[in-house]
């Protein structure tokens, strides 16, 4: 039987009082992120992307037919997302033109989503699967933070209605 006390008493730095602190057991499992290191180019793409506000009045989230199978959405000077609904997948590249998410390869049957990292290593998801919550990528730009693969996701449901919404 565990004896340690649920609380305990730490003294406030700020403070000549003393903060009661509270101990939490979790009572579910917990995973550690997977994480990869890409360019600076492909996170700050990446970042501004899922970041980007969704708000329909900013030119990003108003679509151009450019031929009659493909839609384009573009924040200038970001990032280019290619939507191809007639074959239900799409294609992100940076502001100079490299691919950054390819959403077209597919292996038995199923979307996988791949990311150029631009250094190594590339990374290949199934777009169905929960590894999506558990991925994650950053780089070594000032104020970076893990951006999972569930977050680009999240964003490409918002420009279209794909299978792994």
């Amino acid at each position: 039987m565990n004896t340690e006390p649920k609380t305990q008493t730490i003294p406030s730095e700020s403070q000549n009082q003393t903060t009661e602190q509270i101990k939490l057991e979790i009572l579910k499992p917990v995973r550690n992120l997977e994480i990869h290191n890409v360019s600076r180019q492909v996170y700050n793409t990446l970042r501004s992307f899922v970041e980007s506000s969704d708000k329909s009045t900013y030119p990003w989230n108003v679509g151009i037919w450019i031929n009659s199978d493909t839609v384009v959405f573009e924040k200038r000077n970001k990032w280019k997302l290619y939507v191809y609904p007639h074959y239900g997948y799409f294609k992100l590249y940076n502001w100079r033109g490299d691919l950054v998410v390819d959403g077209s390869r597919k292996e038995n049957d199923r979307l996988m989503i791949y990311i150029n990292t631009h250094n190594g290593g590339d990374i290949s998801v199934d777009a169905y699967s929960d590894d999506l919550y558990f991925i994650a990528i950053t780089s070594d730009v000032p104020f970076a933070r893990p951006i999972r693969l569930l977050e680009i996701i999240e964003k490409l449901c918002e420009y279209a209605r794909f299978p792994f919404c």
